[in-house]
């Protein structure tokens, strides 16, 4: 819309005459209307301006006085009024009620009549809104043109600021810069300046999305304005459109024109982060071949195909699995938006955990991997500040289990397996935010894994009538069995340990050595009988 100050500076509305001093001309106009009546407050609209002789409030300025008010909040542009026919001046105190509300009364020229005025105000609000249609249309033309030649970010940028004659940038719901409209994507400190200003603000420390549109005014050597305008790419974590206002910002800058360029912007984040999904995917077929078959493939091989990815020959591999906190909890475009946002943040910032740290998607689960192909000094400190970083701007937490390290790549799958057992052993526990290291297990936690049919074949075959007793002298051959092999064969100690005279370990001994029809001393059936008797205790 037009202000009054811009509608008095043209032809031939220059003429006109401003007849309070404390008149707000900065007030918008985008009607006109005629009208005599006192009640015209209740059908006038909102930023009209009102031309009158004032007829009605002759010898009324105190009704003069009350209409002012009235229509004031409605509110109107203000009154342009013809003296000199009813009315041949204006009383003190209409001027006085018009200056305390900053109202605008202006007089036409005696050689007008109210419906000439009426015409060439219309004439030029109309006009004026035409231009801004055609400028409009132009605008939403030239973007269309650059979406479908699948302009660059930066492109669209620049072209924004050459329009509005200001330098524009493009940060990510980190309020980490994207991108810029000067040449190679430049930051300025100016820039910097905004974005610790925006991050300092309360306008958007707790809730972002609905402080904006919002402006801030930057206190620095050369004041200035940041505006800043959210980019929606079908994401609930608005990307930023700010725009350094460092002079008044000329025609045709409408907010229309920074919507156009916000849902350009929004298309190619869009269309962009769909090309990261469909790499993500291809990334997720080499982690499934590289940790599936991982004995059969050729290291060299493997190497040169994944190449293009970031692996490289390393004699230390770790997995890690970071896992976004009650994610699977939100809707499905809150989680894919969520998920995209910390997978993006990671690969910008690799060098936390490494520049040569390799991140793979987990599809449709909260989790992202991480193949470390170098030690990270600290490993739990960087976790820490990932999570802080997530908490900070995104609201979610970030737990974190790692397997052991190995040193090839055929080793590589069990990193995988051990990180993912500690991860999900602490979801089972209920915990969040953790850091969690796989420590390597006993041999009684891998027999675990021994299919139940199998191993009670084994402790039959090995430990006969002993693998699972019945009778009472069985269990006492049984424990005394597990007693002398615990005392590395030592009758002595055995007897000791079991309170009995050595003559009866002896004796006990030699009834084993029937029933299992081997002698104890055999190293490798010694080795069998210490696996059955786990087994058949599990």
């Amino acid at each position: 819309m037009t202000s009054i100050a811009e509608l008095l500076t043209n032809a031939p509305f220059s003429q006109m005459l401003v007849l309070n001093q404390s008149a707000d001309l900065s007030r918008k106009v985008d009607s006109a209307d005629i009208s005599e009546t006192p009640d015209i407050t209740h059908f006038i609209k909102p930023h009209s301006l009102l031309i009158t002789t004032g007829m009605a409030f002759k010898d009324d300025p105190a009704g003069f006085c009350q209409m002012i008010e009235d229509l004031n909040r409605v509110p109107i542009a203000g009154i342009c009024v013809k003296l000199g026919r009813f009315i041949d001046s204006l009383e003190p105190s209409i001027l006085a009620t018009a200056d305390k509300l900053g109202f605008p009364l202006i007089q036409i020229p005696n050689s007008w009549t109210l419906g000439v005025t009426c015409h060439h105000l219309l004439s030029y609000l109309w006009n004026v809104e035409n231009q801004q249609l055609l400028s409009a249309l132009k605008i939403q033309h030239e973007y269309s043109q650059m979406l479908v030649k699948d302009t660059p970010i930066s492109t669209i940028l620049t072209h924004l600021s050459r329009t509005i004659r200001q330098t524009v940038f493009l940060t990510d719901p980190f309020f980490e810069i994207i991108d810029t409209s000067l040449p190679r994507g430049t930051k300025t400190g100016e820039m910097e300046e905004t974005l610790a200003a925006i991050k300092s603000s309360d306008k958007l420390k707790d809730s972002p999305a609905a402080a904006i549109p919002s402006s801030l005014y930057i206190q620095a050597p050369h004041p200035f304005t940041a505006w800043f305008f959210p980019v929606w790419a079908a994401s609930a974590h608005p990307h930023l459109l700010i725009v350094l206002e460092k002079e008044k910002i000329p025609y045709p800058f409408s907010y229309l024109v920074i919507e156009q360029t916000a849902a350009a912007i929004a298309f190619s984040l869009y269309k962009n982060q769909k090309l990261k999904e469909l790499h993500r995917r291809i990334r997720e077929d080499v982690l499934r071949r590289l940790t599936h078959n991982a004995s059969n493939i050729d290291t060299a091989v493997f190497l040169g195909q994944g190449s293009d990815l970031g692996l490289i020959a390393s004699d230390y591999y770790q997995f890690l699995v970071l896992g976004i906190d009650d994610l699977m909890e939100e809707q499905h475009s809150a989680r894919f938006d969520l998920y995209s946002l910390v997978y993006d943040w990671l690969e910008r910032h690799t060098e936390i955990l490494g520049k040569t740290a390799l991140f793979f998607s987990s599809h449709k689960s909260e989790k992202i991997l991480v193949l470390l192909q170098s030690p990270v000094e600290n490993l739990e400190n960087a976790i820490a500040f990932i999570s802080e970083q997530m908490t900070t701007y995104l609201a979610v937490s970030i737990s974190c289990a790692a397997g052991n390290p190995v040193n090839s790549l055929q080793s590589v799958a069990f990193s995988r397996i051990e990180a993912e057992e500690v991860y999900h052993q602490c979801r089972r526990e209920g915990k969040k935010a953790f850091f969690r290291t796989y420590f390597s297990q006993d041999v009684a936690e891998l027999l675990r894994f021994v299919p139940q049919d199998h191993a009670r074949h084994f402790c039959t075959c090995v430990l006969k009538s002993l693998a699972y007793p019945q009778q009472e002298t069985q269990v006492i051959l049984r424990q005394t069995l597990q007693t002398y092999l615990d005392c590395q064969g030592d009758i002595a100690e055995t007897a000791r340990a079991l309170y009995i005279h050595r003559n009866t370990v002896k004796y006990r001994i030699a009834r084993l050595n029937e029933i299992l029809d081997t002698p104890l001393s055999n190293p490798d059936f010694s080795l069998q009988l210490r696996l059955a008797l786990l087994l058949s205790e599990s």
